[in-house]
């Protein structure tokens, strides 16, 4: 089985790597993470590159998978994966998505444009005003608002069909990317950290942890693409039920193997790590997933 990635999807994801470039590079993106607010400048290069309704449910993927191992604070794949095709324009345009069910937090809301509302078998889109949605304290490693209870029951209705599960498969995407950038920093904080006179990486112990992780992180990234070549609602909740499993074993374990380092901002690794438990919990629990995967046919989202 050939894992290569074609010749345009290589093309789309680079255009995600320049735009990051064109906005500072990679480092100023995680750095930007940690003020708790949404990247406009990113998101303005984004939408000028990448066209969503241009792309493939696997290439909208790929983006948000490129965008999540990135850190980036922003809204670009995840609305790229549910809406698609239905995806509103305009450079710099954020939207939120709300589960109404599960209260009114969802992340980047408080200075979103527009609110994605799941409301069962039914979705709205509801146009937000500067102040209509109250930023609170995170430790997501997003920037999350609450949307009032009146704003979730409001707005114009919007094609539900797929929206959900097609949310399942972005959070999912975006858990792989980030539990890859974990990985990735983790393997290299092991080959850099001395102890004991030698690296952390010769420990064998501390080998078989990295690589268990690197197979979840790389495991959670694959189901994702899967299910979204095959385009079926099934196949998206089994990739978020992996992907919250995977995300709740990876944030202690990476943060057992960097020790304190793993809560200081200056290693870079602290708000990826909180990201892969924020997106876990955003998921929701094993039980809740379960139940989505037993409830979806394998039908066409």
């Amino acid at each position: 089985m050939d894992f290569t990635p074609t010749k345009r999807q290589a093309e789309i994801v680079a255009r995600v790597d320049r735009a990051v470039e064109e906005t500072g590079g990679l480092e100023r993106t995680r750095t930007f993470a940690f003020r708790k607010r949404r990247d406009t400048e990113l998101e303005r290069a984004l939408a000028a590159a990448i066209r969503p309704q241009e792309l493939t449910l696997l290439e909208r993927v790929l983006v948000a998978d490129r965008l999540a191992w990135v850190g980036a604070a922003t809204t670009f794949g995840l609305r790229a994966v549910v809406l698609g095709d239905a995806a509103p324009e305009g450079p710099g345009l954020g939207i939120a998505v709300a589960d109404r069910s599960r209260g009114g937090l969802a992340r980047y809301a408080a200075d979103a444009a527009a609110l994605l509302v799941l409301d069962g078998d039914e979705a709205r889109l509801v146009d937000l005003l500067p102040g209509q949605v109250e930023a609170v304290p995170s430790g997501t490693g997003f920037a999350v608002g609450r949307v009032p209870a009146a704003l979730l029951a409001a707005g114009r209705p919007v094609d539900a069909a797929g929206l959900r599960s097609r949310w399942a498969l972005a959070v999912s995407a975006e858990l792989g990317g980030a539990a890859h950038a974990v990985v990735e920093l983790t393997s290299a904080h092991l080959r850099e950290r001395v102890q004991f006179g030698r690296p952390l990486s010769h420990f064998q112990a501390l080998r078989h942890r990295i690589a268990n992780a690197a197979v979840d992180a790389e495991a959670t990234r694959w189901m994702a693409r899967e299910a979204a070549y095959s385009g079926q609602a099934r196949s998206m909740w089994l990739a978020a039920s992996y992907a919250a499993a995977a995300g709740a074993a990876l944030s202690p374990e990476a943060a057992q193997l960097w020790g304190a380092r793993g809560f200081a901002h200056e290693f870079g690794v602290s708000n990826l790590i909180m990201r892969v438990q924020g997106l876990r919990l955003e998921l929701g629990s094993a039980d809740r997933l379960a139940a989505s995967v037993l409830a979806e046919q394998a039908s066409p989202a």
